[in-house]
């Protein structure tokens, strides 16, 4: 299911991915990203774990409801799927805030299902996209996106 909205998530391999940050805790997102919508615009971050690490940060009822659901399904067991939850980024005041929704990406079909719910953001809906890989890739360049639109005119 996809809407008429364009959309752009961009996936960037973690350089600090299994590094410490304190004394036995470790970075263990293999993928960092962001999520951007436009008319009207918004952007979200995500950062793409396996489903058991992703399960075990659920931190309210709002993601307890969202694990509920996909537990009825077989994504948490088939596939090496990488799951994250949708924090909506202010860039003007820096705030970060918890929205409802999550994204699923595949390795092996190379394809995102993005659902955010998200009225105060005015964002309440769904995609399914391809991913692309990016031709060069290093510091700050993502190794791979998915659009709607051309991201030349985004």
């Amino acid at each position: 299911m996809s809407t008429e909205r364009d959309i752009a998530v961009r996936l960037f391999i973690n350089d600090k991915f299994n590094t410490t940050f304190g004394k036995g805790l470790f970075r263990k997102a293999i993928f960092n990203g962001t999520i951007e919508v436009k008319n009207p615009k918004a952007k979200f971050l995500i950062d793409l774990y396996p489903y058991l690490k992703w399960e075990a940060m659920a931190k309210n009822d709002m993601q307890m409801d969202t694990i509920r659901k996909l537990a009825t399904t077989d994504i948490p067991t088939t596939g090496e799927y990488l799951f994250s939850w949708i924090v909506h980024y202010d860039a003007s005041s820096k705030t970060k805030t918890p929205v409802k929704g999550y994204l699923v990406y595949s390795p092996e079909t190379h394809e995102i299902h993005v659902n955010i719910d998200s009225p105060e953001f005015a964002t309440c809906e769904q995609w399914d996209l391809r991913t692309h890989a990016c031709k060069a890739t290093g510091s700050g360049v993502p190794a791979l996106i998915a659009s709607t639109s051309d991201l030349a005119y985004w």
